[in-house]
């Protein structure tokens, strides 16, 4: 049995599944993704990638799909749990979007 009989099971539709799922594709693999859930969409708030996710899904071809959806800061700001006191901020930069 060669590699493309065999398939690669990817558990759970979420970004991290399905990256999984791309990857293993493009490798070559015959990939099947199970997800409980009835259809994709939206089931939260929302999620937050820093500038390493956003590079992965731009090698994966997503990044301009993604842009057009997404909703960039103006401005990060880090902050005590606690306190609520300002700790760190950051300006939107270009590697943003």
């Amino acid at each position: 049995m060669t590699n493309l009989e065999k398939a690669v099971l990817v558990i759970g539709g979420g970004i991290g599944g399905l990256g999984a799922a791309l990857a293993t594709a493009e490798a070559g693999q015959k990939t099947v993704v199970f997800e409980q859930a009835p259809q994709f969409g939206e089931i939260g708030a929302g999620i937050q990638m820093g500038p390493n996710a956003m590079a992965v899904l731009d090698r994966f071809g997503l990044a301009d799909e993604i842009t057009k959806y997404a909703v960039f800061p103006k401005r990060l700001v880090l902050k005590d749990v606690y306190t609520a006191r300002e700790l760190s901020f950051l300006d939107r930069c270009s590697c943003w979007c």
